[in-house]
């Protein structure tokens, strides 16, 4: 009989160590998808040298597809975290996904005009 305990761990062991590390991996890669999204989105929406139309222009007929894929990304990581707040498209824009695949994206004029009317209403008050 040795006074060492057998090396070896169990069958039970590791089952559990295969599930510590699969859900370990699967933890990274909702993460993984959180950065993406939030990156994209703002790539996107929030580009200083292109507007949402002309990001959109670039990928063509399959413009489509990034909202697609986002769409289905978002859904994944509110499955498993429902406390995850998703970057939505500024109010400001409203899009269209056309027949072709290709995206129109349009400047809300609500946004604009609300903005005129506060500067209106500001540059008024103070005569």
């Amino acid at each position: 009989m040795s006074i060492f305990p057998d090396p070896t761990p169990t069958p039970e062991e590791v089952a559990k160590e295969q599930v510590v590390e699969l859900n370990t991996m699967a933890n990274r890669i909702v993460e993984l998808n959180k950065s993406f999204i939030e990156k994209m989105m703002n790539q996107f929406w929030n580009n200083s040298k292109s507007t949402p139309q002309e990001m959109s222009d670039i990928y063509g007929p399959l413009a489509y597809q990034l909202f697609v894929k986002l769409d289905i990304l978002e859904k994944a990581i509110k499955a498993v975290d429902d406390s995850y707040e998703i970057p939505t498209v500024p109010e400001k824009y409203s899009y269209t996904i056309n027949p072709d695949g290709t995206v129109t994206i349009v400047e809300n004029e609500e946004e604009s005009s609300s903005e005129d009317e506060e500067e209106s209403s500001e540059s008024s008050s103070s005569e």
